[in-house]
């Protein structure tokens, strides 16, 4: 767990050097999730985790993310050239 702007944030994953991020699964998406590429101050996505993983993103309809077989999905490639780190917060925290 780490905070950054005065959120407790879970990291679900923090990779060096350059990869890309081809799937993201849950069983229980709850909270926010954000996407941290290379480095940046700012996440290249921020959304409740249940819309990412539930095919309510605009551009991410199903089949690319949706629930199946009691998990949600989410398979979108998302390169990044030197890091990448998502965390996420929980849902009914006091800090989102």
């Amino acid at each position: 767990m780490e905070e950054r702007a005065g959120r407790k944030e879970h990291v679900m994953m923090d990779a060096a050097g350059p990869g890309a991020i081809v799937r993201i699964w849950s069983a229980n998406p709850a909270g926010t999730l954000r996407i941290y590429l290379d480095g940046a101050e700012q996440p290249v996505i921020e959304s409740p985790m249940s819309e990412v993983l539930g095919g309510k993103l605009p551009g991410w309809p199903r089949p690319i993310s949706g629930e199946y077989s009691k998990g949600w999905n989410l398979y979108f490639p998302i390169p990044y050239a030197r890091a990448a780190k998502s965390p996420a917060t929980r849902a009914g925290s006091t800090t989102t």
